[in-house]
């Protein structure tokens, strides 16, 4: 049984199936409803396998069964958000999603622990909580550290002193999607910035409004990881 279920074929998912499959997190099963679409993407990540030396499994369904038993399950599937439209109208969008999901995993998986990243994600994160029954210790929202890598993933000169951040140097706060205020973790300059924010780095649309989801497959990745290592 895969250790880690990714539900949603999508941008997110399969990025967050080949970041796993390249850290070699554990076993991966990607899950989409369109027919062939998870497993058609899992084999291309497979067919990397002996070039990269995966050492975990990676397969794909379109049944939602096939996540019994997972110890993570990551929601990545959904509507994605397009130009102009605002994140209240795509909480209605997809709020019935996860409706329909929450008491699927709570039943299947009942031990797992959930990441949410399917946007608007606290919105969501909340709803799935409190129609799935699960601790909310157990169901976590992917927006704090998609903010804080996207702003702090290059190395910048601080605006005070003109030091150099590291990578991981700042954590943010408050809501996903919004200016938010940034932690001073580690690094040489004292502090963030003189307002304590800081605008988010552009991040780049296809024609039709969609991310690539690459950072966002990363930070699943990360979060896993973090959350695997002290389980």
């Amino acid at each position: 049984m895969a250790q880690v279920s990714i539900i949603g074929g999508g941008n997110v998912g399969a990025n967050a199936a080949f970041f796993i499959a390249e850290k070699g997190v554990t076993d991966v099963l990607l899950v989409d409803i369109q027919a062939g679409l998870a497993r058609g993407k899992m084999l291309d990540i497979m067919e990397a396998a002996p070039i990269r030396r995966y050492r975990n499994f990676l397969s794909g369904s379109d049944s939602l069964a096939e996540i019994k038993g997972s110890e993570f399950v990551v929601v990545a599937a959904g509507a994605i958000r397009s130009p102009g439209m605002r994140r209240e109208d795509l909480f209605t969008a997809n709020a019935g999603l996860i409706r329909l999901l929450a008491p699927e995993i709570a039943r299947l998986a009942p031990d797992s622990i959930v990441v949410i990243a399917t946007e608007p994600v606290d919105g969501l994160t909340a709803l799935f909580t409190q129609v799935s029954g699960m601790p909310r210790s157990r169901v976590l929202g992917l927006g704090g550290i998609l903010d804080s890598a996207a702003r702090t993933d290059r190395p910048r000169a601080s605006p005070i002193d003109g030091n150099r951040f590291r990578h991981g140097d700042r954590a943010a706060f408050g809501r996903h999607g919004l200016p938010s205020p940034l932690l001073q973790c580690r690094g040489r300059s004292p502090s963030p910035s003189p307002s304590g924010r800081e605008d988010r780095l552009p991040r780049g649309r296809d024609p039709n409004g969609r991310r690539p989801g690459r950072g966002a497959g990363q930070a699943v990745q990360r979060l896993l990881r973090a959350v695997g290592g002290d389980r």
